[in-house]
């Protein structure tokens, strides 16, 4: 999944997005600003008694996009940003020290067994702003016998999410109800076999990370909530929402590719005895289409202008993600549910 240009006006999105976090959610985020250096979580390293937190994932953890803060430095281009949900309950925890490994793209193969070359900032369809940037190690590596807490945020880039959804994109100026459904239908590889591999992969690399840190707390982050229940909210909405995805789609992709994606995330988390975040329930309601209360953006941003925002979660939404993430946590941080 790719990211949005890199820029100096990512650095003012918390304070955009304040009118937009419920009370609960705005305090946690003024925590994990203070709780912060020049972007970067407080550095913990050595610390006696720190809990050693790995943050494993695709987009939806790294941030990917400006609308999720400024990018990090140096740039491996793997698009961490400073308000993603590690950070900020890394800037939150005085307890926790966070190694955060996530990158933009990431496959499920990508968290447990083959290096990922990140492919730097570009446009939804494909115009690279940056260069591809070296091979970065599976992000397995970063895990050890002495970790304490392993996240993990994969699926949506092995099902081909992102790519799925500027599919429907372009489709839905062909005229029909559900074009993206159809050709979804007629495909190769439709959704319903990609979703089986999704659910093969997840189960292996549960078991990986298991193996690689057996005492830790394992923690399977779902995704959050893209398209309401009334698909009718979002459009005509144009880039800052679906573009020209149709109705009929949106409850397509809505109940046959994002609620089963995070069901197969679930029952793996299930059966291999790790926890299941769910972001999804928390979410809705604050979906691309929910305006001024939507903790995720459209494919273009309306919190950052000018930047693309690839339907990924804003400022907000990773504060809600980090509450999710903190009372998964429990009692191991010594820190209070945040809800």
């Amino acid at each position: 999944m790719g990211c949005g240009r890199t820029g100096d006006n990512g650095r003012g999105t918390a304070g955009r997005w304040a009118r937009r976090l419920g009370a609960g959610v705005a305090a946690a985020l003024v925590v994990a600003s203070l709780g912060a250096v020049d972007g970067h979580a407080r550095p913990r390293t050595g610390r006696a008694g720190a809990v050693e937190w790995v943050a494993l994932g695709d987009a939806y953890t790294a941030g990917g996009s400006e609308v999720a803060g400024a990018f990090e430095r140096p740039d491996d281009g793997c698009g961490r940003t400073d308000h993603s949900y590690p950070r900020l309950l890394a800037g939150r925890l005085p307890a926790v020290h966070l190694r955060d490994v996530s990158c933009v793209g990431a496959t499920i193969d990508d968290v447990y067994r083959t290096s990922q070359t990140p492919t730097g900032y570009g446009t939804p369809f494909g115009v690279a702003h940056h260069t591809a940037r070296p091979a970065v190690r599976p992000q397995l590596a970063a895990v050890s016998r002495k970790t304490d807490v392993v996240s993990v945020e994969a699926g949506a880039d092995t099902l081909g999410l992102h790519d799925l959804l500027l599919t429907c994109v372009r489709l839905g100026g062909a005229g029909g109800t559900t074009p993206c459904r159809a050709g979804d239908a007629a495909a190769r590889r439709p959704v319903a076999a990609r979703l089986r591999d999704t659910a093969a992969g997840y189960a292996a690399m549960l078991a990986a990370l298991r193996s690689a840190a057996p005492r830790a707390q394992l923690l399977a982050v779902g995704y959050p909530t893209l398209v309401p229940d009334d698909t009718a909210k979002c459009g005509p909405g144009g880039l800052s929402r679906f573009g020209a995805i149709t109705a009929g789609d949106l409850a397509w992709l809505r109940d046959e590719v994002l609620k089963p994606l995070n069901t197969t995330i679930r029952r793996a988390a299930e059966a291999a005895g790790a926890t299941y975040v769910d972001l999804e329930a928390s979410t809705v309601g604050h979906d691309v289409c929910a305006g001024d209360l939507a903790w995720a953006e459209g494919l273009a941003s309306t919190s950052v202008p000018g930047r693309w925002a690839h339907f990924l979660p804003n400022v907000a939404g990773h504060a809600n993600a980090a509450n999710q993430v903190q009372t998964a946590m429990g009692a191991l941080t010594g820190a209070p549910d945040p809800r």
